[in-house]
């Protein structure tokens, strides 16, 4: 009986976690938007990635109007997967922010404690209940 009420806290405590990093997620996407404190962040980095991967388009979209230019970048690099996880999509990000932060917790409370404070398995519902909290946060504000 204690076994499996140890489980549902342990589950309980991951998915609780998950939600603060859900938060995190959408705090540091929220940074990225337009008029906020890293507005500049997402159109460089989309042209970067751009210019990277797809020279030409890189100087044809460069050719356009200054005020077209940004949003083009922006839907460009769009269709490469190493901008999503940088910052061009909220959800692909928190997913790869929720495995790092998972395993830096994991590897600081075995440090720290002696021991895991949750078992390397316990990431799941970490991971999937930071993915669906930041899935109504967006569907939300949108």
């Amino acid at each position: 009986m204690f076994f499996l009420a140890d489980i549902i806290v342990r589950i309980v405590l991951s998915s609780i976690m998950g939600l603060i990093c859900a938060l995190g997620s959408y705090f540091l996407d929220y940074c990225f938007w337009p008029n906020s404190i890293f507005k500049n962040y997402l159109p460089w980095l989309s042209r970067k990635v751009v210019k990277h991967y797809n020279i030409t388009e890189f100087e044809l979209i460069s050719k356009l109007p200054k005020e077209s230019q940004e949003q083009q970048f922006i839907d460009t690099a769009s269709n490469y997967f190493i901008y999503k996880p940088l910052g061009g999509c909220a959800v692909c990000m928190n997913v790869y922010l929720a495995f790092i932060s998972y395993f830096v917790i994991y590897a600081l409370t075995w440090f720290l404690i002696g021991e895991p404070l949750l078992e390397w398995y316990y990431f799941i519902p970490y991971v999937l209940t930071s993915s669906a909290f930041l899935r109504k946060l967006v569907k939300a504000t949108y």
